[in-house]
Order: C-alpha cells, then structure tokens, then sequence
C-alpha cells in the first residue's frame, strides 16, 4: 500500500470491461502490440501469471473509489531474485501524469529488494515515449542499450534501476 493506492495481487476477479477499455485506448495502442480483445483474454493472462512462480502480477488500486487504475508485472526470468523485469500500464487515463509510476515503483521495488532481496530493475520502454522515460529516469532508472526490434518507429531502451545505490 502506498499513501494514494493499494497494490494486491491481481485475481480472475479483477479481470473487467473497464480493464478490457484500457486496450481501446490510442494512448495505450501505440505501446502495446498484444493487446486482450476479450476479458477471457484478460482472465487467462492472470491465471498463467498466478500459477508462474517467477512472475508478480499487480493491480493498482485507488484507495479513496477503490477503482482498478493499472497493473505493475514483475518477471524474474535470469535463474534467480537479483533481476527483474518491470513493467507497468496506468489504464486509466485520468490518473496518467500524477506520478503513479513513481509512487508504485519506489514502494514495490522497496518490497522487492526487502523480501526477494531484488538488486535490480529491468524494463524496455520505446524511445518515442519520452513521458515514461522521463518518469523511470526522475525514479533512478538509467539508459543501459538502445533496443533495435527491427522497426525504427519503434526503437527502444533499455533502462536499468540499481537498487543497491
């Protein structure tokens, strides 16, 4: 839990038409090419990400309406906890640019680093997204590669959190 929001594992339950919208978003089409067209969809990506002990499926919840605003995946896919991949979506766009990243970030890593003693963050962000960027890098996330998927338009960056600073 953080001063503005409740982070809980997220449960088929979570799995909602509001959640389903977040994907019918401009915003969000232009980042994420794998998008759920169905909350079926929704409910069996939760369900392999719960039965997946290397990966942490979160939502992000308001605490004042209790609405589920966005999700925070960790995934730690090098043979142990000292790195993870990161990565974030806030659906709803009326909290976008009031520093949720931030705030959830900073709280989960401190979870992170506490209990799984985590070292690291990992997270690919497209270079054509210079709010996230600027976002992961006021958190202390710093440029370690440039990305190069194949498709210039979507080159990206690969940033690096050191939790042991």
């Amino acid at each position: 839990m953080t001063e503005r929001f409740i982070i809980r594992e997220l449960t088929k339950k979570d799995a909602s038409t509001t959640y389903l919208s977040w994907f019918s978003q401009a915003e969000i089409k232009k980042y994420i090419e794998n998008a759920p067209k169905t909350i079926a969809e929704i409910e069996s990506y939760i369900t392999l990400d719960q039965k997946n002990s290397n990966i942490l499926l979160l939502g992000i919840f308001s605490q004042k309406s209790h609405n589920h605003i966005g999700n925070i995946r960790y995934s730690y896919a090098y043979g142990g906890f000292d790195d993870v991949d990161m990565g974030i979506i806030i659906g709803d766009e009326r909290w976008r640019g009031k520093g949720v990243a931030q705030e959830v970030i900073v709280s989960t890593a401190e979870y992170l680093a506490e209990y799984n003693k985590t070292k690291k963050i990992i997270l690919g962000v497209q270079k054509r997204n210079p709010s996230a960027i600027k976002a992961y890098e006021k958190i202390g996330f710093v440029t370690e590669s440039i990305l190069l998927p194949g498709d210039l338009e979507k080159e990206g960056l690969l940033m690096v959190w050191n939790l042991l600073r």
